[in-house]
């Protein structure tokens, strides 16, 4: 099966890295399902950046959910409530689940940047409504679009049947 995808791994990286730039050493990661290929390398660029860095991973922080943002607000509220005032604690996540835990942070108190550094995945359709701004990672659906065409038309045309992946549609902080 051919797969186009946007670099999940570096771009998970590349986010921790902005975290612990602006001061932030207690990082947490709120996932979609683990058995999705993206979530996956999320979690894995992640875990990479905080052993480069030299910190310890720490289970407590890794918190799995699904896209429905209510269910996700409702994995990460148990975790935020008890963490009130603690500026070394932010998270990661992709669109939907960021609406999530967006909820959470609001049913704690919790206010971003002030009390919880903030970066999400993939660019939320809402995210210009939020002062100050959210610090995003956005994946370049274009040119994910434009390699997964060039694939599908190279298919017709020559009725290849291999499949292929295709990781490297680079991401951008914004």
């Amino acid at each position: 099966m051919d797969s186009v995808s946007g670099e999940d791994l570096n771009a998970s990286v590349m986010a921790v890295e902005h975290l612990l730039a602006s001061g932030y050493s207690r990082i947490a990661i709120a996932t979609g399902p683990q058995t999705l290929r993206n979530e996956q390398r999320r979690l894995q660029g992640y875990q990479q950046a905080l052993t480069e860095a030299g910190l310890p991973l720490d289970d407590t922080l890794i918190w799995e959910g699904n896209i429905r943002p209510e269910d996700v607000a409702a994995i990460c509220s148990p975790y935020l409530s008890d963490q009130r005032g603690v500026r070394t604690r932010s998270s990661l996540r992709n669109g939907p689940t960021a609406l999530g835990v967006l909820r959470a942070f609001r049913e704690c108190g919790l206010n971003t940047p002030k009390d919880i550094g903030f970066v999400t995945f993939d660019e939320l359709t809402v995210d210009d409504l939020f002062t100050p701004s959210i610090t995003t990672v956005v994946q370049p659906a274009y040119e994910i679009g434009f390699q997964a065409a060039q694939i599908l038309l190279e298919r017709i045309e020559n009725g290849n049947g291999d499949g292929c992946s295709v990781y490297g549609a680079g991401a951008r902080p914004r």
